[in-house]
C-alpha cells in the first residue's frame, strides 16, 4: 500500500465530510501529478483501538511555504472522531 500522507490534523467540515491534513510523503509527493487520480479512490487510516477506517476521497488540497515544504488535505466524504485517530498515523491508498 502506498503511503499519502503522514496525519497531523482532522478537520470537520458540517455537511461536507472531514479534511485530513498532514505532511506529504516524500516518495509519493515526487509523483505529485498522482494526487488528482485520488479523488473517488478509497484510503485507510489506523485508529487507535488499531482496527483500519476506509475513507473515500472526496477532495485533494495542495499547499506549499516559502521554504518548500508541502501540506496535503484530503477531504474525504465522512465525518471523522478526532480523538479516535490517532495522530502521526500514516494514511493509505487502498489499492
Amino acid at each position: 500500500m502506498t503511503v499519502l500522507l503522514i496525519l497531523e490534523d482532522i478537520i470537520n467540515v458540517p455537511n461536507r465530510g472531514a479534511v485530513l491534513m498532514g505532511a506529504a510523503d516524500d516518495e509519493f509527493h515526487q509523483k505529485g501529478s498522482l494526487y488528482k487520480n485520488l479523488i473517488g479512490s478509497k484510503i485507510s487510516i489506523e485508529k487507535k483501538d488499531g482496527t483500519n477506517m476506509t475513507l473515500e476521497v472526496k477532495d485533494i488540497s495542495i499547499s506549499f511555504s516559502i521554504a518548500n515544504n508541502v501540506l496535503i488535505g484530503i477531504n474525504v466524504k465522512e465525518d471523522i472522531h478526532a480523538e479516535e485517530i490517532k495522530k502521526g498515523s500514516k494514511v493509505l491508498l487502498l489499492e
